[in-house]
């Protein structure tokens, strides 16, 4: 087919806050978690996929990023049933990597570079306890920055802890339709988020 390239969507999921709590048998949950922590970093990893057919193709377009930020800043306090971050705020710079399909055939391939730097931003959401080592955020937390970005909802995660770092996951999955000209875009996204913090001293 002639002059058709599928519509390049790209995700920049970020992640703004996220957090949850763990239980152990030698000493309280809370007492780990609670606390003030500074923001150190998070690896980001996303997928997105576009596939919509003109009448005569199938076209797919499956772009990947893959991302550490730098610039880290803000701090993040948490008391028994609340997270409060304060100055939240990062770089992120990756190059996203395209894959163009026609009829399930890879026909081109593309790399785009992004760049994204977060102001200082503050949050404040409640949580409950799921489990031994997630939690639930009440109500969901929205996360999403950047050009053609469509928020998200997340409503929950899970940790780990390491001496005095606490290392929290997160993972959104997102599928929607968009119609633009007559043609129906299908969207699939998939966001996974690792978040770093350090724990401040205490006073």
């Amino acid at each position: 087919m002639k002059n058709a390239t599928p519509c390049l969507y790209t995700l920049i999921a970020i992640v703004l806050l996220v957090s949850c709590v763990r239980k152990n048998n030698n000493h309280s949950g809370d007492h780990e978690l609670t606390g003030d922590w500074f923001f150190t970093g998070m690896h980001l990893k996303t997928v997105n996929t576009v596939t919509y057919s003109d009448g005569t193709d199938v076209l797919k377009t499956v772009t990947f990023s893959d991302a550490e930020t730098t610039d880290n800043g803000g701090s993040l306090h948490i008391s028994a049933d609340t997270l409060t971050g304060e100055g939240f705020t990062y770089t992120l710079k990756t190059t996203a990597r395209a894959y163009i399909y026609e009829n399930n055939k890879l026909t081109d391939s593309v790399r785009s570079p992004f760049q994204f730097t977060l102001p200082p931003a503050s949050s404040v959401v409640k949580y409950k306890r799921a489990g031994t080592d997630s939690i639930y955020f009440n109500p969901c937390l929205i996360t999403g920055v950047g050009k053609g970005m469509t928020p998200e909802c997340v409503t929950g995660a899970r940790i780990e802890f390491d001496k005095n770092r606490l290392m929290v996951s997160s993972s959104v999955t997102e599928t929607s339709t968009q119609k633009k000209k007559g043609i129906r875009y299908a969207i699939a996204n998939k966001s996974t988020a690792i978040i770093t913090f350090e724990r401040q001293a205490r006073k």
